[in-house]
């Protein structure tokens, strides 16, 4: 998902031992929520990637193998931050636009 993060930006995060202690947050973030307490309108992109049959490949078995999970949640990460670097890529703007392209048709070759 992109776009999500944008209803409320962060313009600064104050990082104070004492708020770390008391609230287990890494810090106290200045958004414009509550100054503004409406979320910014932004463009959401959802995009879903194909399943990964584990089960196939590795077995149950696999499981148990902390090397091989950490390397598959790796591949899984990459996989995700790939595609969320091709949306950002592609989406013309926070608050408009389409990464999809629309009004383009693919036309056929005609020959004589």
């Amino acid at each position: 998902t992109v776009g999500s993060a944008e209803i409320f930006p962060v313009f600064a995060l104050f990082k104070w031992r004492w708020w770390r202690r008391y609230s287990e947050w890494p810090g106290l973030p200045l958004a414009t929520f509550p100054f503004l307490p409406l979320p910014l309108p932004s463009k959401w992109h959802i995009r879903f990637l194909p399943a990964i049959d584990l089960a196939a490949k590795y077995g149950p078995e696999a499981a148990d193998n902390p090397a091989l999970v950490k390397q598959i949640s790796v591949q899984v990460r990459r996989q995700m931050q790939q595609a969320i670097d091709d949306i950002l890529r592609r989406r013309p703007s926070i608050f408009w636009g389409s990464v999809f392209e629309r009004g383009k048709t693919k036309t056929a070759a005609k020959t004589t």
